[in-house]
């Protein structure tokens, strides 16, 4: 008895389905996963790559940089500290920017191909198109994060960025020339792409002791995948292709939110700081150590 041909390929396993292979590759994620639990230390001091003097120097530079203090051990995980992170103004301000910043990512992560095929490009030819755009994100990534790193504006950045994949939208959406919206991805995808970054450093650098900047990282990536959540209905179902009309509007005016998000934030920090500016003044010559309390102590300086 002949068998079917699909029937004998999947039988001798020369071919894989679609969705097997998102098993396998679900698969891998869950093992690493399960392995880096016991793979990576708990602390700076219980890892056994690092000499006792090179232990110090990274203890004594996470309490310069107030994540734990002189009096507390860098294992002191407490529920009050882990609570006290989502009533943190600038943690929930980085935390929404991130939901809207997760949904336009993870929708030009997915639907890029799609997009560039409604724009005239066919098959092999609309993935190889899609890849120019990314390109440009990649350098400027790197460039991003290095001027970030050296001036300390991550909230500038942000706004930045924003404003570019706010034109970008804007320039996909206003035109109905092909060639015009393709060179809009120029500006949406980069803008997109180099807004993340940005918002990881600034959560991480605002949020002490250890506890605080744990569980305000975690948070981070929740709201980015929720967004991407939506944008699997936004850039399908609810908007269909060529135009994409209601996603483009959705994630124009997210861009807009973010950059509110950001100019907030500076905002909030900038009168933090004054206000601990004043306090230290008053204080006088004290002993300059963050005990307890984290980035509210007064001689915590946010970065803006």
């Amino acid at each position: 008895m002949a068998l079917h041909p699909r029937t004998s390929a999947s039988t001798h396993g020369t071919r894989t389905s679609p969705a097997h292979a998102e098993i396998q590759e679900g698969l891998f994620t869950i093992l690493f996963g399960l392995s880096a639990y016991f793979l990576l230390p708990n602390t700076p001091t219980s890892s056994p790559r690092f000499t006792a003097e090179e232990k110090q120097i990274i203890m004594q530079t996470l309490r310069e940089d107030g994540i734990i203090s002189t009096d507390q051990k860098d294992e002191s995980y407490t529920k009050t500290e882990f609570l006290r992170t989502f009533f943190q103004p600038h943690v929930l301000l980085i935390m929404l920017a991130g939901f809207m910043n997760g949904s336009t990512l993870s929708g030009l992560a997915y639907f890029l191909p799609s997009i560039v095929a409604s724009l005239g490009y066919a098959g092999t030819h609309a993935q190889l198109m899609s890849v120019p755009p990314f390109a440009v994100s990649a350098v400027l990534s790197v460039a991003t994060a290095f001027f970030s790193d050296r001036f300390g504006r991550r909230g500038l950045t942000t706004i930045f960025f924003a404003t570019v994949a706010l034109a970008g939208f804007s320039v996909f959406y206003a035109s109905f020339v092909n060639h015009v919206r393709y060179g809009a991805l120029f500006l949406l995808v980069p803008g997109t792409y180099c807004i993340g970054p940005p918002l990881g450093t600034w959560m991480a650098n605002n949020s002490a002791p250890l506890i605080r900047r744990a569980t305000a990282l975690a948070l981070l990536p929740v709201m980015t995948n929720l967004g991407s959540i939506l944008s699997t209905w936004l850039l399908g179902s609810i908007s269909p292709a060529p135009r994409y009309t209601s996603a483009t509007i959705t994630l124009l005016v997210f861009q807009i939110g973010i950059m509110g998000c950001a100019a907030l934030n500076v905002a909030w920090l900038s009168r933090e700081n004054a206000r601990k500016a004043r306090e230290r003044l008053a204080a006088g010559d004290g002993k300059h150590e963050i005990v307890g309390a984290g980035n509210d102590s007064i001689w915590f300086e946010y970065v803006l």
